[in-house]
């Protein structure tokens, strides 16, 4: 279990959603930071809200203002970092 952890795992979708569902799962509050579209990392958050998480916040990197209010929340509400997940990943398709 992990009760009491905090975790930021980076992306949203695909994998990214399933570490931070699984993380939530067992306890821990989870910080998502993203890049693409918003839609995704909303529905990766109802997701870990609906599990019980204390705090889920979602970062968007390309707002620097952004970063560093969502770290400050962070760092305010649940302290520092226990887990980190460099998860993410972007492909693009090429002709």
């Amino acid at each position: 279990k992990l009760e009491g952890k905090i975790a930021l795992v980076t992306g949203s979708q695909g994998l990214g959603r399933a570490i931070a569902l699984k993380l939530a799962a067992n306890g821990a509050d989870v910080a998502i930071i993203y890049v693409g579209p918003e839609e995704p990392a909303l529905e990766t958050k109802g997701g870990i809200e609906a599990l019980g998480a204390g705090l889920c916040a979602i970062l968007r990197v390309r707002d620097e203002q952004a970063v560093e209010a969502t770290v400050a929340q962070v760092k305010r509400s649940l302290g520092k970092v226990d887990i980190l997940v460099n998860n993410a990943g972007v492909t693009r398709a090429t002709a």
